[in-house]
């Protein structure tokens, strides 16, 4: 009996500190919880003043817009103003947008908006493809732009602002919309086509490139590649680039956001006086087409050469 009564206890015992064990790691469980939330929280409403602060930069008009705004209506377009189209100083041959005075009909105008709207409602490449300049040429791109790579449209939010305008001897009817990508506002560039019909000029609306970030940073290509991104001056030097008195940095954004890389110019070359002057005159992030390189046994994934660009924005009209 006595040894019975020895057991209950001790095994009473041992129920005991277990379960003040088991409330302890709850309790501790909990506030581990109630500090990672709030860490989060942290982290997150830094996140949001930086996005704020990148949209006010780069698009102040929209600054006060809260959160990511609903898709465009093509219904009820909202009222639009013509975009700056004035020139910035540089050395180069870029050919300027030459504004338009006479108005779109509305026919096409509506029209243009038809299209765009039956382009996002539209689930794969192929169904895209109508709606699409030159689809002919970029429906490869858009094949592994969808489903190789994965990636998706970006987001377009309230429409901002409108331009009418030529460019190499083409009509061009560009439309703005508020956007969560990088730069704060996402344009939409149709081009007129023969028959009078405006259709989406999907490399720059998406910032398409020659080859995909991650693979570019994988391969490290030594052999020039076209990317469209958004540049802006940094003071980041390293591995094969390190003299600051030698090179331009240049902070380089994917357009989507998610992957960054750092492109190195020589200073006092025409070249590099051209992207200085470029991005001196940017507000914020500017956009831009370059050829990037990797320099031979490159010592990193995040450094290159920037040796050419294309044009000081991503609409590519020849």
């Amino acid at each position: 009996m006595l040894l019975s009564f020895v057991m209950i206890v001790v095994i009473t015992s041992m129920l005991v500190l277990g379960w003040q064990w088991y409330f302890r790691e709850v309790a501790n469980r909990q506030a581990l919880a109630q500090i990672s939330a709030k860490v989060d929280e942290n982290i997150a409403e830094k996140a949001a003043v930086n996005a704020d602060k990148v949209k006010a930069t780069a698009f102040p008009e929209m600054a006060d817009s809260p959160g990511t705004p609903p898709p465009p209506d093509a219904d009820k377009p909202d009222a639009v103003t013509l975009v700056n189209l004035t020139k910035v100083p540089y050395e180069g041959d870029f050919p300027d947008p030459m504004p338009l005075t006479a108005e779109v009909s509305p026919e096409r105008y509506a029209d243009a908006l038809a299209v765009q709207q039956k382009f996002w409602q539209a689930t794969t490449w192929k169904d895209k493809l109508p709606f699409v300049h030159d689809a002919a040429r970029v429906g490869t791109q858009m094949q592994a732009f969808y489903e190789i790579q994965h990636n998706a449209d970006p987001v377009a939010g309230t429409a901002a602002r409108q331009a009418h305008f030529m460019l190499n001897n083409t009509e061009v009817l560009l439309f703005s919309y508020g956007s969560p990508r990088p730069g704060g506002s996402l344009d939409v560039a149709m081009l007129a086509q023969p028959d009078g019909r405006f259709l989406i000029d999907w490399e720059s609306y998406v910032g398409a490139g020659e080859i995909a970030w991650p693979d570019l940073k994988k391969t490290r290509l030594t052999e020039p590649r076209l990317l469209r991104l958004f540049a802006e001056r940094d003071d980041y030097y390293n591995y094969e680039f390190a003299d600051a008195d030698k090179f331009h940095s240049v902070h380089l954004t994917s357009p989507d956001g998610l992957y960054f890389l750092y492109g190195f110019v020589e200073k006092g070359t025409p070249l590099g006086n051209t992207i200085a002057n470029l991005l001196g005159a940017a507000r914020g992030r500017a956009p831009l087409t370059l050829r990037v390189e990797f320099p031979a046994q490159a010592q990193s994934d995040h450094c290159l050469k920037i040796v050419g660009i294309v044009a000081n924005r991503w609409l590519l009209v020849k």
